[in-house]
């Protein structure tokens, strides 16, 4: 066996691996869910013509901000999807102790864009795969939109990674794509590799 099948061979860790992980993770890594920002999407249009027909009702917004359980629902979109792609021995699944509640930081693996991005009109959700990276190493990220006939906002996933020349190469063949992650110094945005 060589040594990219042994970096990358499927393996559940003990829970102590996790926990050490874990903990060793969270000194580098702030928490920084408390500070998302919640996006209500808004239709004026709408609005105002449900105000016109019914003048003498008010209009309410109730909603709970619960950026954990969110992150974690997009961080089980973007695994899922991922899946739907490549095998689960592909790649090594960096959003799995996310997913199972045994890292609480989710900040680390979701994030999103500030700009307002254009809805789509006829497309529900639109979910993408990323990759970037370099010839021996490339990390796969879901792009999610929820709601993309309307100008909800773009989040991404960091899924996993894949290790190895060869196995880049494969899993490439299969993703038939990769997205350059541009400058370095700068909020990673996904976009296309010119041909």
């Amino acid at each position: 066996m060589d040594t990219e099948d042994e970096q990358l061979s499927p393996t559940v860790p003990s829970d102590a691996t996790l926990t050490m992980q874990v903990e060793s993770r969270l000194d580098l890594v702030e928490e920084l869910s408390g500070s998302w920002q919640l996006v209500v999407i808004d239709d004026d249009g709408r609005r105002k013509r449900f105000l016109t027909t019914y003048p003498r009702v008010a209009l309410t917004l109730k909603f709970r901000h619960v950026p954990q359980a969110f992150g974690r629902l997009l961080a089980k979109i973007g695994y899922g999807h991922v899946l739907t792609q490549l095998d689960p021995g592909d790649f090594r699944p960096i959003c799995l102790p996310y997913i199972l509640g045994h890292d609480a930081n989710i900040s680390y693996v979701v994030g999103g864009t500030f700009e307002e991005p254009t809805p789509e009109p006829g497309i529900g959700y639109s979910l993408r795969t990323a990759g970037f990276g370099g010839p021996d190493r490339i990390t796969l990220v879901a792009l999610i939109r929820l709601l993309a006939n309307t100008r909800a906002p773009a989040y991404h996933v960091v899924v996993g990674d894949i290790r190895g020349r060869e196995r880049v190469r494969r899993t490439m063949q299969k993703l038939g794509t990769i997205i350059d992650g541009g400058n370095a110094t700068q909020h990673w945005l996904p976009r296309p590799l010119a041909d």
